[in-house]
Order: structure tokens, then C-alpha cells, then sequence
């Protein structure tokens, strides 16, 4: 991932509370290569996989991230100069750390949320052209409206409107666009009464729709904050829906479905659990900073009138008794495609980089040029999410970490000027020169005492350039077939 982590989370702390609160790193997702690999001769069919990345941006923050999307294709032999049909799949990968951070400012946590989108385009770079396609369906949902948050153990809270399935399919870009699979969703499509009763502010046990229906002196509360499931199956003729009470002759109604998705959660909170090992497990016990109770032994700050130092912010678990363990993985749905092959050489499918309305390749860096991205926009490549009230979307380009193991970066610099060289954003590359620490991995100057924190292969001086950006994915990362 793209060293974006912090900039990401502040900026969603910021839009839910005007507070900063601690990023969460993201984990992987997906899995590795087919048998050719980076190296060997590719097969001539048969079926393929690739974690092939995309390079996003996001509708949050001007970052740009790298998340991992799993390429499956499943392909005829393949002979020189004749058609041949593959069937397209995959899996693309809603970030970690934008569940993470929805974690940290929804009171009690997110457990689902509302899928609106995700889809990817499956591009032939070279090899082959199509000839007959089967063309995409609808997309997971239209845009829904705002949405309540989650309780600790509930939904994704009051879906909106909701439109119906997005239009996928035809969108003007060469190549087979796969939408979300929402049958193999849990739960899937599932539809919300319009309206919800409250209950009276003093008389909590009485429910209502407005203050009328109070005793003298309350009012109204919550109402519209609990909103049930419903089937439209039981629609009365009037549009009404016994679901969804009190029924009067213009509503509730059962709106249209939209698409829940179950977040990857834990509740293993257990010291040395599963939330433990990702650091999102319970405070340790800690001592409180400052107050009337400086020094003393505390768990949380609930123990102190200032600050417990064990985890001023808290955790996932502390906070929520659960937590989330990666990314949210969203299989496409297959599609059947027919291609007429060249006469030689190699078919080779990746993710759509060519065509897309918004980024731009900037040829004489090899790096993408990639906007923040506007869910009001129709969305040709990505993810959006209603995470609570607040829809979060990541449009993509098919990309390579800049300075990862396939990307173009290079030191600028010091002894290595113009080596090619590799400072991955999820672990560095850097290591002390001189000092105590001499040889050793860094974060920093205060890990090398007497020494400088520098990249492994630029040395003093150097640094590896351009890092935190989307470069042109190479040939050997696609999903290859040779072409006997």
C-alpha cells in the first residue's frame, strides 16, 4: 500500500468528528500467480490467476493507494490466428484501512456496510482482439442516500433511497467490464422500510411518529434511526408494507433493494487473539499522564481525569469488542468472452489502463496521473461503500507500487544516482549506514545512533524516486498465454 495510511484516516476522522485519530496499516488481499509467473513459458490455455494491483485514488484525501485485485482466467487452447473464448473473473479489494478508520469514529463500530459499486474492466494489452462479447450486467446498486450509522451489533443503519443495479456493462471502454457477484454476497441485496417509529423522550417505552403522539410535555425521538428489513413481496396494493409500521395509505413503503456486505471481523479479543496480533486488541495497562491520578496504573482513561498512556485513542477492541482483519474482498461476477488470436507470440490480460476518462499516463515518467475521485461521477473502474453516513470510493487504473519491485523508481542522489532501486510503501527499504546499527533496518534517524537512515541501494545523500505514486504495470505481471 501507497504510504497514504495517516492522510487517509485523518481525513475521514475529520469529515465524522474534526478529530485525528491513529491509522490503521492495511494488510494484502488476494492470492498469487499463475505457474509461469514472472518467469517460464506461459501455458497455451487453461485456467490462470494473477494478483494483478491498481493504483487509486479516493474520494477522501489526495492520496493515491495500491490495493490488490486477483485476475482469474479461464481460456480455450489457443492456436495462431483462430478464435478462442476465455471466461473472465476475479476479486477486487475494498482498502483495510478506510474500515479501519470508519472503526475508530462510528460509535460502536462498523460491522456491514453498504455496497454501492465495484467493478473492473478486463483488458487484452496485447495478443489477441475481441470479436464477440457477452456484454456486462447492472452494477451492485445506485447511489443510496445517506444512511445511518451502525450500532455495535446491527446493519449498516438506514439504507436511502437506493437506486436500482447499476448499468455496468456498456461504458464506452474497450474490454469486459465484471461487476460485483452480489448472489455469493452475505447477505446481499436486502430491502429497508422508508420510515421507522421513534419513541417519546421521557415515556421511552411508547413508541411514535411524531410528538402528537406523546403525553403532554415530550417529544419525539429517533425517529427514522431504526429502520427494519422488510420483503416487497408483502407490498399491499396501495404500496404499503405490513413490514414496515405504523401502515397508513401513503406508507411505510419497502424501498428497492441495496447490496449489505459483512465486514471481516473478529471478536477474538482475547490477549494473543486474532485482534491482539493485528494490534488492534485491547489496551495493555498503562499509567495515567497528567490529572489528580498522574502515575498511577490504569487500563483506559476512564481510570485517569487525564490521559491512560496505554492507548490515549483506545482500540478497535477496547472501543468495540471487535475488529476488523483486512480487506474487504468482492468477487466479480464471470463473464464469456470470445477473441481471435495473433498469429505469434503472447495473449496478455490485465485490469483496464487504457481508456479511462480520468488518469492519465504521463509518458515520459511512466506514472499515472490519478485525481481524487467524485462518487457523483459514473464510476468506470473502483469501489464505493456507504460506511456509515459517509460514501467512500476508490477509482483505479491497473498500477504497480512506483517504487515497489516493478516499478520505475530510481535514486536520485548520492553514490547510486540513477540506479534503479525499490522502497515499497507497506515495508521501506531503509537501513543504517555507520553507527551502531550499522547494516540494520531503520524508520528513522533515531534507529541508527552515530549512523544516517538512508535506502538500502542509494546510500548517503540518496533518495528513491518517485515513491507513493502508480507506475505502468510490466508484461510480466499479467495473466500470459503463449501463443503456439
Amino acid at each position: 500500500m501507497i504510504r497514504s495510511y495517516l492522510g487517509l484516516s485523518l481525513g475521514l476522522c475529520l469529515m465524522f468528528t474534526g478529530a485525528c485519530l491513529p491509522a490503521s496499516s492495511s494488510g494484502g488481499g488476494g492470492s498469487g500467480g499463475g505457474e509461469a509467473g514472472m518467469g517460464g513459458t506461459p501455458p497455451t490455455g487453461g485456467p490462470r490467476d494473477e494478483e494483478i494491483t491498481l493504483g487509486c485514488g479516493n474520494n477522501i484525501t489526495n492520496d493515491v493507494s495500491i490495493i490488490p485485485g486477483e485476475l482469474n482466467v479461464d481460456s480455450e487452447e489457443i492456436t495462431g490466428g483462430e478464435e478462442f473464448v476465455a471466461t473472465l473473473s476475479g476479486t477486487v479489494f475494498f482498502p483495510e484501512f478506510f474500515l479501519d478508520a470508519a472503526q475508530d469514529v462510528i460509535p460502536g463500530g462498523l460491522r456491514t456496510a453498504q455496497l454501492v459499486d465495484a467493478q473492473a474492466i478486463v483488458q487484452v494489452r496485447s495478443g489477441a482482439t475481441e470479436t464477440a462479447g457477452a456484454g456486462g450486467e447492472g452494477g451492485a446498486g445506485g447511489a443510496a442516500g445517506a444512511g445511518g450509522a451502525a450500532g455495535a451489533g446491527g446493519a449498516a443503519g438506514a439504507a436511502g433511497a437506493g437506486g436500482a443495479a447499476g448499468a455496468g456493462g456498456d461504458n464506452g471502454i474497450e474490454g469486459v467490464t465484471l461487476v460485483a457477484d452480489v448472489a455469493n454476497l452475505t447477505p446481499g441485496a436486502v430491502s429497508f422500510c422508508d420510515f421507522s417509529l421513534g419513541n417519546c423522550s421521557t415515556t421511552t417505552s411508547t413508541t411514535c411518529a411524531n410528538d402528537d403522539a406523546c403525553p403532554d410535555g415530550e417529544t419525539c425521538e429517533n425517529v427514522g434511526e431504526n429502520v427494519k428489513r422488510c420483503d416487497q413481496a408483502n407490498d399491499n396494493p396501495d404500496g404499503s408494507n405490513p413490514d414496515c409500521l405504523p401502515v397508513v395509505p401513503d406508507g411505510p413503503f419497502c424501498q428497492d433493494p441495496v447490496v449489505i456486505v459483512d465486514l471481516p471481523i473478529s471478536e477474538d479479543c482475547a490477549p494473543d487473539g486474532v485482534c491482539d496480533a493485528l494490534g488492534k486488541g485491547v489496551c495493555a495497562p498503562g499509567n495515567c499522564v497528567g490529572g489528580t491520578n498522574d502515575g498511577a496504573a490504569c487500563e483506559t482513561a476512564d481510570d485517569c481525569d487525564a490521559v491512560c498512556d496505554n492507548c490515549p485513542f483506545g482500540t478497535q477492541c477496547g472501543n468495540n469488542q471487535f475488529c476488523v482483519t483486512g480487506d474487504l474482498a468482492l468477487t466479480l461476477k464471470p463473464e464469456v468472452q470470445t477473441y481471435l488470436a495473433d498469429a505469434s507470440g503472447e495473449v496478455r490480460f490485465g485490469w483496464a489502463d487504457q481508456g479511462l476518462t480520468n488518469i492519465t499516463l504521463d509518458d515520459a515518467t511512466g506514472i499515472y496521473n490519478i485525481p481524487q475521485s467524485n462518487p457523483s461521477n459514473p464510476l468506470e473502474q473502483g469501489i464505493t461503500v456507504l460506511a456509515g453516513a459517509l460514501t467512500v470510493q476508490v477509482a483505479c487504473v491497473m498500477a504497480v507500487d512506483s517504487a515497489g519491485s516493478d516499478g520505475v523508481a530510481a535514486c536520485v542522489g548520492g553514490a547510486n544516482e540513477g540506479q534503479a532501486c525499490t522502497s515499497p510503501a507497506d515495508v521501506g527499504n531503509d537501513i543504517c549506514f555507520g553507527g551502531d546499527n550499522d547494516g540494520q533496518e531503520c524508520g528513522g534517524a533515531a534507529d541508527c545512533p552515530g549512523g544516517e537512515c538512508a535506502n538500502a541501494t542509494c546510500g548517503v545523500g540518496g533518495s528513491c524516486d518517485p515513491a507513493d505514486q502508480a507506475s505502468v504495470t510490466p508484461d510480466s505481471a499479467l495473466v500470459r498465454y503463449t501463443i503456439p
